[in-house]
């Protein structure tokens, strides 16, 4: 049988196992990745659970990447996603859609560099408190504005799903038929 969603069953165990019901680590996860104070309890807690096919299954909500094997329709990155989508972002000016393109250059920068603090690998981190520090040219405030924006609402958007993910309800067979027998008398 094909995989009809984004995560594999798998991928979908793994979140159960490790965020169900378990809003301080997403919580801790969100203060990491947007550069928020974090205790360094939450922060020891956050890099042993974080870690090895968990964080591969992280990494996969916040810099998805375009592959051969992916889901018809479900296949995309984060360049996609600029300005409303394709049809939106074609009819911008070039001298516009160039600052958004810079501002998604950084943003996946940033995850990229965020992760790579998680795997233990050297990285260059972007600050986020200085993303909105004012400094630099009209077109450096405003891409660095827009980066700090989008950082900060796909955080939420990934925190959210994987929230969603870990506390789905599996259904039975027998409770999708009662939901079926129930829908239909209605």
């Amino acid at each position: 049988m094909e995989q009809q969603e984004y995560f594999s069953k798998e991928e979908q165990a793994l979140f159960k196992a490790t965020f169900k019901k378990n809003l301080p680590l997403l919580n801790s996860l969100r203060k990491f990745v947007l550069q928020l104070p974090l205790s360094e309890r939450d922060e020891v807690i956050l890099r042993r659970q974080i870690k090895g096919d968990v964080l591969k299954v992280v990494k996969k909500c916040f810099l998805p990447e375009i592959n051969g094997d992916g889901i018809i329709l479900l296949n995309s990155d984060l360049w996609q996603s600029m300005s409303g989508g394709v049809q939106n972002f074609m009819q911008i000016a070039p001298d516009t859609a160039i600052l958004q393109i810079k501002s998604r250059e950084k943003l996946i920068e940033y995850f990229t560099e965020v992760f790579k603090d998680l795997e233990g690998k050297k990285y260059d981190r972007i600050s986020f408190k200085d993303l909105t520090d004012m400094k630099g040219t009209p077109e450096d405030i405003y891409i660095n504005t827009i980066t700090r924006n989008l950082i900060a609402l796909l955080t939420e958007q990934e925190l959210n799903r994987i929230n969603t993910l870990a506390n789905k309800v599996d259904e039975t067979p027998e409770t999708l038929e009662k939901k079926a027998i129930q829908d239909s008398s209605k």
